[in-house]
């Protein structure tokens, strides 16, 4: 996940948390996805299952469960909004492998947001310190 850190449109717009959820932020709009990591233990394909679209969840709060087999991982907002739109084409896909899709490009949703708030997220740099420190 390097190339997060050479990526000059990512920086200062992807932040991430330390459950392994992300938000790419395009003005009021922001994109919020998971990370493989969130779906490491998965010992096969994951599937996904996302809240209805034009609800407002906040912050922390579940919008979706990640499926492997008969393992439910919860999928939570990173940041506050509402859900308008979930990424179909991602979300129907079978055997979906999440090492081989680059960040932000594997959003699952899309929401619409006030004011966003990013003092308790992780930068890209702050996040992979996260994630060396845990090996």
């Amino acid at each position: 996940m390097n190339y997060l850190l050479d990526d000059p449109q990512l920086k200062d717009r992807l932040y991430f948390t330390k459950n392994h959820e992300w938000v790419f932020l395009d003005g009021r709009i922001a994109y919020i996805g998971i990370t493989e990591y969130k779906c490491a233990p998965c010992k096969e394909g994951p599937a996904f299952e996302m809240s209805s679209i034009f609800t407002y969840k906040h912050e922390g709060t579940a919008y979706g469960k990640v499926r492997c087999g008969e393992l439910f991982i919860d999928i939570n907002m990173p940041v506050s909004g509402k859900l308008v739109q979930v990424n179909r084409q991602l979300l129907t896909k079978q055997n979906l492998d999440f090492k081989s899709i680059r960040v932000p490009d594997n959003w699952l949703g899309m929401i619409l947001s006030d004011e966003v708030s990013t003092s308790d997220l992780l930068s890209p740099q702050a996040y992979l310190e996260v994630l060396a420190s845990k090996q």
